[in-house]
């Protein structure tokens, strides 16, 4: 089979970029893959993270042979994938959605190659409904997804957003692969050595932090935590949209300081598994979502997560056997978890059945799922 790809990867830095390469690769070892990706995303006005582009020359980086094309600034680029795809003989084209800031670029991809003629497109959807929930937002996601033949996306809840866009949409439901790339590379660097136990009673909320990830209200659960668990640290590690000093000094003003430890810069790929080889279990308290590729790194570590009833994350826990679920913006819930956890056996308690439960995201199943598309849309 002949397949297009499009979306970001390195040197572009995040979740989307590892998982668009993660992806490719797994494509490419069953079929012949053409992966069109970005060099220019977004304006620096727009990105308030830190930079968006790693090092060039990263020893560490997750790499697959690309072409990039897209510059977001650019229409005549925009067409120049499209002259690529409607032309290349292709049974597929996936591009990746994740930011309705590509809303008119995502638009115009998907007209013009239908209009020349070229292959079924098929949205790989990271989130349909934007975070930010803005009013201009449901009229851009129907601009960039609109006129597709087909949508692959990672949770029930992205499913039902995209039925209430669009007429009878083709939507492909499909659990988030696991990221199990920065566990080989950390096993890798230590010899096939498995980390130890931390010697505390240790959590860790990873990646970058945005206001809807909720991580106040982890903070403010932690002194509920430490008055059962006096040892208990809280590891906070990723770049930061807000100011990071505003959850220091909350941390401070609730007694718990000297057990909150804030990391606020990006984790490069070979540091990732540092940070997870150091907790006992990974912590989400997101206020919304559609899926998360931090449970998946956590999975591939082993590592229990305790997540939020929100968007598709309680669809990848299995209720005490891979973690916890509990209610959003509840900061006595998520310390009644966290306690729980470590009381009832922990993380040895719920390896075996990580190692179990996280088959069903092997990216193995991802490409069975692509070629089932592919032959229905053709």
């Amino acid at each position: 089979m002949r397949l297009a790809v499009f979306g970001p990867t390195h040197p572009i830095r995040g979740g989307i970029s590892h998982y668009t390469t993660l992806l490719v690769r797994a494509l490419r070892q069953r079929h012949e893959v053409d992966f069109f990706s970005i060099r220019y995303q977004y304006p620096p006005l727009l990105y308030p993270g830190e930079a968006q582009y790693a090092s060039l020359d990263d020893p560490e980086a997750i790499r697959e042979d690309h072409e990039p094309l897209f510059h977001s600034l650019q229409p005549w680029t925009w067409q120049q994938i499209v002259g690529r795809v409607a032309h290349g003989n292709y049974d597929l084209f996936i591009p990746t959605w994740w930011t309705v800031f590509f809303a008119l670029a995502s638009g115009h991809l998907t007209h013009h190659i239908r209009r020349a003629g070229g292959p079924p497109v098929c949205w790989l959807c990271h989130n349909v409904k934007m975070h930010e929930d803005r009013a201009i937002d449901k009229a851009l996601v129907r601009l960039g997804l609109g006129g597709a033949q087909g949508y692959i996306v990672h949770s029930q809840e992205d499913a039902a957003n995209l039925t209430k866009l669009f007429p009878n949409p083709r939507v492909w439901v499909h659990v988030h692969p696991t990221y199990d790339h920065f566990a080989t590379l950390y096993q890798e660097r230590m010899q096939g050595a498995l980390p130890p136990p931390p010697k505390r009673p240790t959590c860790l909320f990873f990646g970058v932090n945005r206001d809807y990830k909720g991580l106040k209200y982890l903070i403010a659960a932690w002194p509920l935590v430490v008055r059962e668990l006096p040892d208990a640290r809280l590891l906070i590690a990723g770049s930061f949209w807000d100011d990071p000093n505003t959850y220091r000094e909350q941390a401070r003003s609730l007694g718990v300081g000297d057990s909150v430890e804030i990391t606020a810069e990006y984790i490069p790929n070979e540091q990732v598994g540092d940070w997870f080889a150091q907790a006992d279990v990974t912590v989400l308290p997101y206020r919304s979502a559609t899926q998360s590729g931090i449970v998946q790194i956590a999975y591939g570590f082993d590592l229990p997560v305790i997540v939020t009833r929100v968007g598709g994350l309680p669809e990848v826990v299995a209720e005490g056997e891979t973690g916890y679920v509990v209610e959003k913006e509840d900061p006595e819930a998520l310390a009644s978890a966290i306690v729980k956890f470590f009381r009832e056996g922990g993380r040895a308690r719920m390896i075996p059945s990580i190692r179990e439960y996280r088959k069903r995201f092997d990216w193995s199943a991802m490409v069975d799922r692509i070629e089932e598309i592919a032959t229905t849309l053709r």
